[in-house]
Parts: structure tokens; sequence; C-alpha cells
């Protein structure tokens, strides 16, 4: 299952964020350093795709659909999370962002009578216990310094292409393979803006 394969692929990579020391960042974004200010809220815009049509889906295609709006809901958390640590705007415009992926996830969701389980839960709160400890092992490694949370956005922003592109490839709904195209079109537009910033610190 390509969501198994990506977790671990995540879990592994969080892994090796260990190594990543604090004083690791250098040039113009070092001197920015830690801060501790809130991240201002920014409206989401209309999602891409709001007017997409879905037919009948499969219960995997229900299970894929359901992982990935937890996982825009991961990415978009912990970006909220390095936003207040790192003072970079990187992290508040991307996990703006990323709201609006999740606005476009739960009309699909919606539309197709499905109920994401962690939509309600608080931020860095998850039903899925890997995605919850994933969660936990990213939110710590990026913590670690701002190179450390590039490298989990860069991640991160890797992970939904390929959980996107898998989806999309193995499902036969049209609205459901244009709303995963729209979804990694921002992911790459993310992984770009992420592998710049990490350009600059090294």
């Amino acid at each position: 299952m390509f969501v198994k394969t990506s977790l671990a692929v995540l879990v592994i990579a969080g892994s090796l964020l260990a190594a990543v020391p604090a004083a690791d960042a250098k040039g113009p974004i070092r001197a920015r350093g830690r801060r501790g200010n809130a991240v201002t809220t920014v409206p989401a815009a209309r999602p891409a795709g709001s007017n997409l049509v879905f037919g009948q889906v499969s219960d995997a295609e229900r299970d894929q659909l359901l992982y990935l709006a937890q996982e825009e809901k991961l990415a978009q958390d912990l970006y909220v999370e390095f936003a207040k640590a790192w003072d970079v705007p990187i992290f508040a415009r991307i996990a703006s962002s990323e709201l609006t992926h999740a606005a476009a996830s739960a009309r699909a969701l919606e539309a197709l009578g499905l109920t994401n389980p962690s939509a309600d839960l608080p931020a860095g709160q998850f039903a899925d216990p890997d995605l919850q400890a994933l969660y936990d092992s990213l939110l710590a490694k990026g913590l670690e310094s701002l190179t450390a949370a590039l490298e989990v956005g860069v991640t991160i922003e890797e992970t939904d292409i390929a959980d996107l592109t898998a989806a999309a490839e193995a499902s036969s709904d049209a609205g459901l393979t244009q709303l995963y195209a729209n979804l990694a079109r921002g992911s790459s537009n993310h992984l770009r803006a992420f592998s710049r910033q990490l350009d600059a610190a090294n």
C-alpha cells in the first residue's frame, strides 16, 4: 500500500534529522533564530477544484482520501508550530496555503458522505495513531534547529506528492484524480519554496 510505504519513509527521514545540529543554519537565515510570537491566521482562499464532481468510488479510494485529508492536517499543524518557533515567513505562508488544501479535501469528503476523523481534533492531535506518532517525531525534529524544520518541510512535501500521485494512479474517478492533481501542484510549489530556503541556509 502506498500509504504505509510513504509513512515508513517519513519516519526514517525524521530519525535522520536527529543528526542535524541546532546551529547548522548559515547566512542570513541563521541570524533570525527562534521566536515565540503567535501566528497570524490568514483566511484561506476558495480551494481550486471546488466544483469537482465525484462518482461512485471504491472502499480503497475512500480510505486513501481519508488518509490524505489527515496528512494535510499534519502538514498544516506542523508548519504553524514551526512558524511560532522560527523567525522566517515561509512556514506561516505555507501553513495558510495548507488550509486551502484541507478545504479542498473536506469538500471531497463531504461530497462522498465521509468525515475526516481528525477534523474536529485540536492542532497536533490525530485519530490515526501512526500519524500521531509521526507528528510528534517530526515536531521534535523541527524544533531542534531552523535547518531541521526546513528539512521536515521538504520531507513532508515530497511525501505528499508521492502519496497524491499514487492515489491518482490508483483511482478511476475523474473528480478524485483532478483533486489529487490540484493538490500535488500545490505541494510542488511548497517543495520548491522549502528547497530554496534550505539552499540559502547551507
